[in-house]
This record gives C-alpha cells, structure tokens and sequence, in this order.
C-alpha cells in the first residue's frame, strides 16, 4: 500500500512540476478555462436553484390540502392526519427528516385505525406544516406536540414513536405523565446514546454538521430535485416502503420541500447533543406499559443497542424488546407485528 502511495504523491508532484514550469501564456489559458468551467457551473446551479424555488411553491399550493388537518399552534400551522373513530387514540411520531410521515407510516395505520383513532403528527418541517428558525430543541419539540394534541381535544392516549421521536417520547412521558396510556419506540433513539457507540459510528456522528450543511447547499440548489427526477423510487429505496403512483408522486414533493427545512436541518445538528436535560439513566414513568421494536442491522452495527432499551423501562425486562429482522423503517417490513404488539400492550395495562 505504500509504494502504491508513493508512485502517486510523485506522479502528482511531477505534474505540479510541470504545471508550475508553463511558460505565463500557458498558465494563462489554464486559469481562463478553470474560470469558464466554475462559471459554467456556478450558472447551471444558479438556475437549477431558481427552477427549484419555483417549482416548490407551485406544487405546494397544489397539494396543501391534499390529506390531513392544520392546527395552529405557537410559531405557525402544523399538520397532522387522522384516522379512524374509535375511544382510543395513538399518536405516531415520526423519525428524524421523515419528509411525508402520512405516506411512510401508511402500513401501520392501515392496520391500527380500525381499532384506534390514530393520529400522524408532522412536526414543524415535516409533511404539510409550516417551517420555522425556532430552534428545534427537544423541550421546544416536545411542547409543540403537546400543544397539537391538546387543541385536537385528546386527554388520554398511547405514542409510538420511530427513531429520533423515541427521545421526545420519553421526555414527553416524563412532563406529562398522567396523558399517556403506553409507550411503542421503533429502533428508537435514547438520551446520551453516542457516548455509547462504538468509536467509528461516533466519528460518523461527529460528522453530522458537516453532512447538514452539504445538504442544505444540495436541497437549495435543487440537485436533490434533479435525483428524484432521475430516481422517483428514492424514498421507496431508502425506507422500503412500497409506494403508488400518486403516493410516489406526492411523496417527491414533500421530499422538495422538506428536506432541506431549516426546522429538519436544525433538529439534525442538535439531535445527538440535546437530550432535553434526560441521561443514559432516565427511565419511563413505571405506570407507563413501554415495549421496544428494534432493528437486527442497527443491533449488528450497535451491540450495546438492545441493553440501553432494556435500561429505559422502568422494570427492565428483556420480553419488552425485540429485535426484528429488516432496516431501521421496522414499521414498514413489520407493521402487523408492531401493531399487534401495541394492542396486547394496552390489554396488559
């Protein structure tokens, strides 16, 4: 591997060399070509960005009402999706950058409305809602749902959370306590879990803002439009969901328009930092049934990721979590099981 390395750094030293002996005329030319072709790309971005902005508000106006309800709650509109009529109400909390949380949690109130009134919450930046500079903290996080489920009219009622949410469950547990009946975390995320990780996912973790602020310059330059556009199956690819037509159609839009919100960008930076004042000890309140769904693939890269699930229900009990076979959207392979789970949960209340 070294002398591979070492036949490089001299063929690179050689061409420097050469470049730095040009004749000035030489150098020249070279420089005006290097300018043509960043001028060159600067201008396809300059447009691709303008062709981006246009077309998000046009097809936001076209799909603003396409499902769901807004609430108005402090700092703009959010957007939620109801369904079914029953007594009982489930709220589900979707995972970090989620850009269509009713499209992708789909499988999962198919099966849970007819026994529930189940209730898809788009947080600020998410789904339909409004977008916002407040900081995405989780205490902020945690008041915005609360608020929402209170204008709804619910006193009473279950979460399942996916991912990053599984911290603003818990935190939520905690503040209200006497609202919530139980608790279902999918491959869920706990206080303080990077200081568990092993070194290398922690260095990719480290990592974050950087990869944040790529895709901020990516979103506002429309190159995430331009790979749905050659790829319409992204989001289907990434999550295993299996879309319609007109599910993948919307679903694209959403991902236009949300995936670069200020409000998803902040909450990234912030999501392996702020535990909203909760550590690697804090537990659910023992009144509150919790059962984890957690995946095989996050359980290979993580081995302590099962045994700090364990450590989060108040009465540590290995039956309570699970690990499933599939990628981290469990709710996608797994919606029948997860939703079986949650009701015999609720029965052993």
């Amino acid at each position: 591997m070294s002398d591979g390395y070492g036949a490089i750094m001299r063929s690179v030293h050689i061409v420097w060399l050469k470049c730095y002996n040009y004749p000035v005329k030489h150098k020249t030319k070279i420089i005006k070509v290097l300018l043509w072709i960043f001028g060159g790309l600067a201008t396809i971005l300059l447009i691709l960005a303008l062709i981006n902005i246009v077309l998000s508000g046009v097809e936001y106006n076209g799909i603003k009402d396409s499902y769901g309800q807004y609430v108005q709650i402090d700092g703009g509109k959010v957007h939620v999706d109801i369904q079914g009529n029953a007594k009982k109400v489930v709220v589900l909390l979707p995972g970090l950058g989620v850009p269509a949380p009713a499209l992708e949690f789909k499988q999962l109130v198919d099966n849970l409305k007819k026994d529930f009134t189940v209730v898809v919450y788009e947080g600020f930046g998410y789904g339909l809602s409004d977008d916002t500079t407040k900081p995405r903290s989780t205490d902020n996080i945690v008041s915005e749902i609360h608020q929402t489920i209170s204008k709804l009219g619910y006193k009473k009622y279950s979460i399942i959370a996916h991912s990053v949410s599984g911290l603003y469950a818990l935190k939520y547990s905690l503040t209200h306590t006497n609202e919530v009946e139980a608790v279902v975390g999918i491959d869920t995320s706990v206080p303080e879990q990077l200081r568990s990780m092993p070194s290398d996912l922690q260095k990719q973790q480290a990592a974050s803002s950087i990869t944040t602020g790529l895709l901020r310059f990516a979103g506002g330059a429309g190159l995430i439009r331009t790979y749905l556009a050659i790829n319409p199956n992204a989001i289907s690819e990434m999550t295993g969901r299996t879309y319609t037509d007109e599910e993948r159609l919307l679903a694209n839009k959403l991902m236009n328009r949300n995936f670069t919100s200020s409000a998803v960008l902040d909450e990234t930076v912030r999501s392996d930092s702020d535990s909203g004042g909760l550590s690697a000890t804090s537990k659910f309140p023992s009144d509150i049934p919790v059962r984890f769904y957690l995946s095989n693939q996050s359980q290979e890269l993580f081995p302590k990721w099962k045994e700090i699930h364990i450590a989060q229900l108040p009465r540590p009990n290995e039956s309570f979590v699970t690990v499933l076979g599939g990628s981290h959207f469990l709710y996608n392979m797994h919606a029948n099981t997860i939703a079986d789970g949650f009701r015999s949960l609720l029965n052993e209340r």
